[in-house]
């Protein structure tokens, strides 16, 4: 089993904004409030959108600066053991996914 050094931590758990929109999908799905599913998932996709804009400006300043060129990725890609590459397209595509639909279905 991997074992992180004693000076990082890791934290899990759902957080404030994720406590919220269970809130807001509880009290959605109860009839409480009659808000759009836009509303209800606000705070899930404002954390989506934050760290995608993060990620973006994190690539375009290491670009800038040399330290990162695009001619690098299917390198890099390669190099990643499958099941982290299926991982990331997890975490990536079913919270994507889900919002899309409940978007698209429940508004």
């Amino acid at each position: 089993m991997l074992s992180l050094p004693a000076h990082i931590t890791s934290s899990g758990g759902l957080g404030f904004l994720g406590a919220l929109t269970l809130l807001f999908v509880g009290l959605k799905l109860t009839g409480y409030i009659d808000w759009s599913w836009w509303w209800v998932l606000s705070p899930l996709i404002a954390t989506w959108s934050l760290s995608l804009i993060a990620l973006t400006a994190g690539i375009l300043w290491a670009w800038r600066r040399g330290r990162f060129r695009f001619s690098d990725i299917p390198q890099f890609i390669r190099q990643t053991p499958v099941f982290l590459r299926v991982a990331v397209a997890i975490v990536v595509l079913v919270p994507t996914m889900t919002a899309i639909l409940l978007g698209v279905f429940l508004t």
